[in-house]
């Protein structure tokens, strides 16, 4: 949820220091940008987060929207759950 710092990536990934990633975070993202990825890695706030490419916003709107309605329980369908759960 929060950008996650190089010196800190580098920890997590075993790597000698904050520069080692920084430089594979840079041959990631070319790699990423060469394959047509839908997402990168971003620099932010002084640390690295994943994030989806501008390009694919539409698709990700249509998705959220199709999601949007909740689920609604009906009272017979609670009345049965609290049954079941008792």
């Amino acid at each position: 949820r929060e950008p996650l710092a190089s010196r800190k990536l580098a920890q997590h990934a075993q790597l000698e220091d904050g520069t080692e990633a920084r430089a594979l975070v840079r041959a990631l993202n070319k790699r990423y940008e060469q394959e047509g990825r839908a997402f990168s890695v971003e620099s932010i706030a002084g640390g690295f987060r994943l994030m989806t490419r501008p390009r694919f916003l539409p698709w990700l709107r249509r998705l959220d929207a199709a999601t949007a309605t909740p689920d609604r329980i009906s009272s017979p369908m609670l009345e049965t759950l609290a049954v079941i759960a008792y």
